[in-house]
C-alpha cells in the first residue's frame, strides 16, 4: 500500500513530466534585427518610455564599420585602459618691466603626483591618488591651492582639448637674481592669483590612415609610419592678480612705476597648423614628430 504523501508526490511527478516533454505547437513570430531606431518597438505607452533609453543604448554600442584603414590603425574600442601617469599641476608666469627689462618669474609650489588614467573610445581623464612623487624646496614652506581640470575628447575627424586652472599662493621662482633686503630667500606671494582657461579643436586631414588617439587616448596603436596635418583654432584666457600689485616692495627699485599693476588680463585666439608624424622602426618601435606653427592676435588689459 502507498502513502496518500506518496501517492502525491507521483502524481506531482508525472503533471511536470508530461508538460516539460509536451510540444508546444504555438507558432512563434520572429522579430526582424533592429537596422534603426524606427525598428524598435515603440506603440504601447511603456514601449514610447522605454524607446528613448533603448535607442540611446542602440546608438552607443551598435557595430560599425571601420572608417580608418586597418592597414595602420589597429582599435582596442572593446577595452577600458587604465595607466598610471606622473601628473603635475603646473602654471608658471612672468611679468617683464619693458623699459629695463627686468622679469618676475611667478611660480607655483610644484607637486608630482601619481595618476590614474582612464581611456575610452570619445575621451581620457586622470584622476590624482593623492600619493606624493616630488615636491619643490617653496612647497616645504608655502602652500598653493589650486583647481585643474583638463578634458579630452578625441574623434576621428577632430579633437578637442579644453582646460581651466586658479591658483593661488606662488613664489618668485628667479628672486635670487636680486639684491633682497628683509625678503624671504624665495620671495612667498600667498597673495598673487591666476587664473587660466581655454580651448582649442583641430582637424585632421590624414584621419584613415593617422591615429591621433595613439600617442594620447592609448585606444589605438598606428601599425605603419604616416602622418597628417592639423588645422584649427586655439583660445585661452589668463589673468594674473596680486594685493596691493604683483611687483612687491622689495622688487620696486628694479622695475618703473608703470610696472606696478594690480590685475592683468592676457586673451589669445590663434590660428594653427601642425603637421605630426609618426615613424614605425621595424614595426617594433614608434616615434612621433610634432612642428607647427600658427597665426592670430592677443591683447593686454590692464
Amino acid at each position: 500500500m502507498y502513502s496518500p504523501i506518496r501517492i502525491l508526490f507521483i502524481c506531482l511527478f508525472l503533471i511536470f513530466y508530461c508538460r516539460s516533454t509536451a510540444t508546444d505547437s504555438t507558432t512563434i513570430t520572429k522579430r526582424t534585427p533592429v537596422q534603426t531606431i524606427w525598428d524598435i518597438p515603440h506603440t504601447t505607452p511603456w514601449e514610447k518610455w522605454m524607446w528613448i533609453h533603448r535607442s540611446i543604448a542602440y546608438v552607443i554600442t551598435k557595430e560599425r564599420n571601420p572608417d580608418f584603414d586597418t592597414n595602420y590603425i589597429k582599435s582596442y574600442y572593446d577595452h577600458l585602459l587604465i595607466t598610471l601617469p606622473v601628473t603635475s599641476q603646473f602654471l608658471q608666469f612672468s611679468l617683464t618691466d619693458p623699459k629695463s627689462g627686468n622679469t618676475l618669474t611667478f611660480s607655483p609650489n610644484m607637486e608630482s603626483e601619481l595618476g590614474v588614467s582612464v581611456s575610452s573610445r570619445w575621451a581620457s581623464f586622470i584622476v590624482n591618488t593623492g600619493v606624493k612623487l616630488y615636491s619643490s624646496d617653496a612647497a616645504n614652506i608655502a602652500e598653493t591651492r589650486y583647481q585643474d581640470y583638463q578634458l579630452n575628447l578625441y574623434e576621428r575627424k577632430f579633437t578637442t582639448d579644453m582646460f581651466f586652472q586658479s591658483y593661488k599662493g606662488f613664489y618668485i621662482k628667479n628672486s635670487g637674481s636680486y639684491n633682497l633686503v628683509n625678503e624671504h630667500p624665495q620671495a612667498l606671494r600667498t597673495d598673487v592669483e591666476a587664473v587660466n582657461m581655454g580651448a582649442s579643436t583641430y582637424y585632421i586631414t590624414n584621419y584613415r590612415q593617422f591615429s591621433y588617439k595613439n600617442s594620447f587616448a592609448f585606444v589605438e596603436q598606428q601599425k605603419k609610419s604616416a602622418g597628417s596635418l592639423l588645422i584649427g583654432v586655439y583660445y585661452s584666457y589668463f589673468q594674473a592678480s596680486g594685493n596691493p600689485v604683483l611687483v612687491s616692495a622689495s622688487f620696486r627699485t628694479s622695475f618703473d612705476s608703470l610696472s606696478y599693476i594690480s590685475k592683468s588680463s592676457h586673451p589669445k585666439l590663434r590660428v594653427k597648423l601642425w603637421l605630426h608624424l609618426y615613424i614605425c622602426i621595424f614595426e617594433k618601435m614608434l616615434c612621433h614628430r610634432i612642428v607647427g606653427s600658427g597665426r592670430g592676435c592677443a591683447a593686454f588689459v590692464l
